[in-house]
């Protein structure tokens, strides 16, 4: 429960004007002019105005003591944030092995007129081949999505609509200069690691709900995906596809904005692929095992080269802070802030020895005498060292120097599509530079009050679980968690006993992380979350759900005259799949203790051609340990269990020789 501040006056303006003229005519009975006009008068209000100031400045008191508080306990502002850009470099004409390096600067105007700087997080080998054709292969069919003279679509399905083993993504590339007559052209050679951006539109799927974070925690589809090159077999003419190592993919297989990093193939030859006229150099990603869930395929808007991701922060280098005097608790100031605190490193640097690196931390309340460790404030940039005890005090007359720390972050630096296309240093074999999509992220430092709100709820906990609904509660803030319950006093390995000091917590996965069935990997990271805030002594177990699945036979006796049996079939589908759906909205819906069939009776009355229902058969597996009640369409589940509707689970029949 939250507390009520005491009201420490609450004497208002009026209350004291008139508590004033009470004691004048106390006390001064001989004054009896009252008007606004009168000069005495005007002196009371003005005293009262000035009072009533100084009375809410004292009722704020309690806001400072709550802040003190809040400091008391370790909470502080969230310093600001820097947003983040996906840049694309061109590379000069016929200028192959053009790279970017890391840290490599660009700027945008931001919208005061200042210059908004965003540096590159990674190095960037650059592919001069320019990428002409995209085309994708499903059941047998090759269908073009990109290509000379052609307008791509927004968007398109890079397996198809419903992707099948062997379905394909092809990626062509055209030779740097043209080929004379009778003169093949020279194998392609790829950087060593080539890196693909993914772009996938805000709408796609259901991901457009959780943030990037989320998302990247997410685990990825069930589904491999293999890329490859085409050459040519030996020193024959017959083509063949040879895979190439995927490094790394954050795109979860295609579902979500992210880069592909795979092994750059070597000596590619120019080849033919399909019905594409002429020859390129092809690639293809290929789906080999697995398959995608139902409304979670693949849509893509863009598979782009030469990208990389970028930061609106700034590197500086060799800044001198000062020098030691030996003291305890010593600081010091970075010029610019805020600062990005695991970007900062700081040395020590005497006249005899090498220099000394110190660790950045966020408090020295772990620090030992000997740590050379350092408090840092990412907002104001005041470095901190140690007083002996909590951290170690640097030696007397040595240079305090910040070797290199980034800085950077705010709102400002959220700047539109297009916006960065300022190089500030040459790069050779790079023409310019672009963003495609605008820079997200950027957030300046958290206010006070935005502080207050949320230190709430974390109060509330105590960062610790201690009831049952604090573990439920937990577990669904993990993403990819779409509900929780807890079952206090249940181990899973002996049914039907109460087990004391023992906790159970039964997740289900959101349905874009494959769900309701939860992956071992979410498994593993709710196992880990709720490990952080369990009670020393509980034990606590985490496991999946039991699938109730049920299957419907539904008959109808006739139709009406204007519907045909296929429309009232398929309505009364998509109407069984509304209710049975356990991701639907609304209290309860996914943990629900019966399922009453009543309720789906009357939501397919509105159904056209329901009307003429004459019987709902329910198949239960595993079976309830209570009959279905035939009178009210019951079904009570156990807790942990979860309804589903079996894959095609809903049968729908008509009465031979029923009237129309």
């Amino acid at each position: 429960m939250t507390l009520d501040f005491p009201n420490l006056d609450t004497r208002t303006y009026d209350d004291l004007v008139a508590e004033a003229r009470r004691r004048i005519i106390r006390f001064v009975p001989e004054w009896t002019d009252f008007n606004a006009s009168d000069p005495g008068t005007a002196l009371v209000e003005l005293f009262c105005w000035l009072t009533e100031t100084l009375l809410y400045e004292t009722n704020r008191m309690p806001d400072l003591a709550y802040v003190k508080f809040l400091e008391l306990v370790g909470f502080s502002q969230h310093p600001a944030v820097p947003a983040t850009v996906d840049l694309t470099f061109v590379p000069m004409a016929q200028v192959p092995d053009a790279r970017v390096s890391s840290g490599t600067q660009a700027s945008a105007i931001g919208a005061d007129g200042s210059p908004v700087v965003f540096e590159t997080d990674e190095d960037l080998a650059l592919v001069s081949y320019p990428l002409t054709h995209i085309g994708v292969a499903h059941q047998g069919q090759y269908s073009p999505v990109l290509q000379p003279l052609m307008d791509p679509p927004p968007t398109y399905r890079p397996f198809g609509c419903r992707p099948k083993h062997g379905d394909a993504l092809y990626l062509g590339f055209a030779p740097l200069a043209p080929v004379a007559d009778g003169t093949p052209a020279p194998p392609a050679r790829f950087p060593e690691l080539l890196r693909l951006q993914v772009k996938v539109p805000p709408e796609a799927g259901l991901l457009q709900s959780l943030s990037a974070a989320e998302v990247n925690e997410l685990p990825d589809p069930p589904v491999q995906l293999t890329w490859e090159y085409q050459a040519h077999r030996g020193s024959d003419t017959a083509l063949e596809w040879r895979p190439v190592s995927v490094l790394s993919d954050t795109t979860g297989r295609l579902t979500h904005d992210g880069y592909l990093v795979i092994a750059g193939p070597q000596d590619v030859p120019l080849t033919s692929v399909r019905e594409v006229d002429g020859e390129r150099y092809w690639l293809r990603c290929r789906l080999a095992k697995g398959a995608y869930a139902e409304e979670l395929e693949p849509l893509v808007e863009a598979v782009s080269l030469n990208t990389v991701s970028a930061r609106n922060l700034v590197t500086e280098h060799e800044e001198l802070l000062g020098h030691s005097e030996g003291h305890p608790s010593e600081t010091y100031q970075l010029r610019q802030t805020p600062v990005e605190l695991t970007s900062v490193v700081l040395e020590t640097r005497a006249e005899a020895g090498p220099a000394r690196r110190w660790n950045a931390k966020a408090d020295l309340l772990s620090s030992g005498p000997a740590d050379p460790d350092f408090m840092l404030e990412p907002t104001t940039g005041v470095v901190t060292f140690g007083d002996g005890r909590r951290g170690l005090i640097p030696p007397a007359n040595a240079e305090i120097v910040a070797a290199s720390y980034r800085h950077g972050g705010g709102v400002a630096g959220n700047v539109p599509a297009g916006a960065v296309m300022t190089l500030l240093a040459e790069l050779p074999g790079v023409d310019h530079v672009t963003n495609h999509r605008p820079a997200t992220g950027g957030a300046d430092r958290q206010s006070l009050e935005e502080l207050k709100t949320s230190a709430k709820a974390m109060l509330r906990s105590q960062r610790r679980a201690v009831t049952a609904e604090d573990y439920a509660s937990f577990a669904r803030q993990v993403p990819g968690v779409a509900d929780a319950i807890a079952r206090p006093l249940v181990h899973p390995d002996h049914p039907g006993e109460q087990v004391p000091g023992v906790v159970t917590v039964v997740i289900a996965a959101r349905r874009e992380a494959y769900g309701p069935r939860v992956a071992p990997v979410l498994l593993a990271t709710v196992c880990r979350s709720l490990e952080r805030v369990r009670v020393l002594a509980t034990e606590l177990h985490v496991t999946q759900p039991e699938l109730v699945e049920f299957a419907l036979t539904i008959t109808l006796r006739r139709l009406p005259p204007d519907r045909t049996e296929d429309q009232v079939k398929q309505d009364v589908i998509k109407a069984v799949k509304r209710f049975m759906d356990p991701f639907a909205p609304g209290p309860g819906a996914m943990f629900r203790t019966e399922l009453r069939f009543a309720d789906l009776w009357r939501e397919l009355l509105s159904v056209t051609g329901f009307q003429n229902a004459t019987d709902i058969e329910i198949d239960v597996e595993p079976a309830p340990t209570e009959t279905p009640n035939k009178q009210t369409y019951t079904v009570r589940l156990k807790p942990g269990q979860l309804a589903v509707l079996k894959p095609d689970g809903v049968t729908v029949t008509f009465t031979k020789g029923g009237d129309r």
